[in-house]
């Protein structure tokens, strides 16, 4: 008697995948385990845009708030750089715990604390008060993006890690413009805040649908003995002098686009609020240049595409120093933003190959920490470069520095090589999740 028919038939799974349902069934989790990355991206991506913009919101709005806050321009712009200094110094305190928590609750309490100091921004007209608020919205803000450089690593496949991390510059890139741009395209600063604060609502929201990944880094270690261990590394020469590269180029960077935002204000251009707003769209540029720059890694190394994304910041600087009409303008931040933030995921693939892996969290964050630092840092420190050499001395020093960050990456590119390559992408278990212990 001969079996069944059916029984001698493979089924259409079987014949598809080699004959193995086995088979078939691996591919089936490592399709859901894909899927759960690319989601976990796009909800990383999008709430640190959110929350990133909420630091450069009173960038370009020193006329509304000086009308508002009832002080002068050159007043207003310390808005800006209490907001970004207190988002840079709370990278220290965000960092070296980010290996420990679950990046999804750290990101979620980091954007409700946003919700409420935007709410409360908005309604303050004393500008100390101001200060204070927009001080504590940068340290709740930092919160967000130092969870999201350590969840999309532990997620990457092999190879892949410079290009995760260019999506997290991505986003950083689109909080920059969205900010700088949001006052000038709706109803003032005020309203900017108001809308922002609803975007981050929806964005708690999106991170409850994260799958389980990034599960915390079990250690008995207590806090201080981690935060001497994230020191001692930082001091260590491999890091410090890859901390330099973004010192320096963020010193250059943020200080001469503070002062840009005065300088577009002066003839011959004269620019309000919202057209400031509407040039500084052009920074969306950063958000093809990230991910682009973190592929490009995997070709022609961190090193080289560092080098080359600085001399475009180089060229930008001086495109913007010459600039007399608002092409110039325009060529010159879009050459500018391109470098910047293109040169950002050549410097953390570089940090992530001399830290260990279990602190590429901690490391990344700790760049941010020294960029933004910078940033802030230049902000206030060019003030008297401002008043006495005007925006052609406010140039030469911010291209000073970028050389000097080139500098930096050539001594780097000597003495470390190695990109770091994180583990493959498990698909016995959601992606992104560490064992205890």
């Amino acid at each position: 008697m001969s079996p069944p028919r059916h029984a001698l038939t493979p089924s259409i799974a079987s014949l598809r995948w080699g004959g193995s349902p086995v088979i078939s069934a691996k591919h089936a989790a490592g399709s859901r385990a894909r899927a759960h990355v690319g989601w976990s991206a796009v909800v990383a991506t999008l709430t640190t845009c959110f929350a990133v913009s909420s630091v450069y919101l009173t960038q370009v709005a020193f006329p509304q708030i000086s009308a508002t806050m009832q002080v002068s321009n050159v007043e207003a712009r310390y808005a800006f750089t209490v907001a970004n200094i207190c988002y840079a110094l709370a990278f220290f305190i965000f960092g070296p715990i980010s290996d420990r928590f679950q990046p999804r609750v750290m990101a979620g309490g980091g954007c409700l604390a946003l919700v409420g100091l935007l709410v409360a921004g908005s309604a303050i007209r004393d500008f100390t008060a101001f200060l204070i608020v927009v001080g504590l919205a940068g340290v709740a803000a930092a919160a967000v993006p130092a969870a999201m450089f350590t969840l999309l690593p532990r997620m990457a496949p092999p190879g892949w890690l410079g290009t995760f991390f260019g999506m997290i510059i991505a986003a950083t890139v689109a909080g920059v413009t969205l900010g700088r741009s949001l006052p000038g395209l709706v109803d003032g600063w005020q309203s900017a805040f108001t809308l922002l604060a609803a975007l981050l609502v929806g964005s708690v929201l999106l991170l409850l649908t994260l799958p389980g990944t990034g599960e915390r880094v079990a250690s008995r270690d207590g806090l201080a003995k981690v935060y001497a261990q994230s020191l001692r590394i930082c001091l260590t020469a491999r890091v410090a002098r890859l901390l330099g590269i973004g010192l320096f180029l963020f010193f250059g960077y943020l200080g001469t686009t503070t002062f840009l935002t005065l300088r577009l204000t002066q003839a011959p251009f004269g620019y309000t609020s919202t057209q400031i707003g509407l040039v500084s769209l052009i920074g969306l540029v950063g958000v093809l240049g990230a991910p682009v720059a973190g592929a490009t890694i995997r070709r022609v190394g961190p090193s080289r595409v560092a080098t080359g994304s600085l001399l475009l910041v180089l060229l930008g600087l001086v495109t913007l120093t010459a600039a007399g009409e608002t092409v110039l303008v325009l060529i010159g931040l879009l050459l500018m933003f391109l470098g910047v933030f293109s040169c950002q995921p050549a410097v953390l693939a570089l940090l992530a190959g001399v830290v260990p892996a279990d602190r590429r969290g901690m490391a990344a964050s700790s760049y941010l920490l020294v960029c933004l630092l910078a940033g802030g840092a230049a902000s206030a420190a060019l003030g008297p470069v401002w008043r006495f050499g005007g925006w052609t001395s406010v140039a030469a020093v911010g291209a000073s520095c970028v050389l000097i960050a080139a500098l930096l990456v050539r001594l780097a590119s000597r003495r470390d090589t190695a990109i770091a390559v994180s583990p493959p992408l498990p698909t016995e278990a959601p992606p992104g999740t560490r064992k205890r212990g």
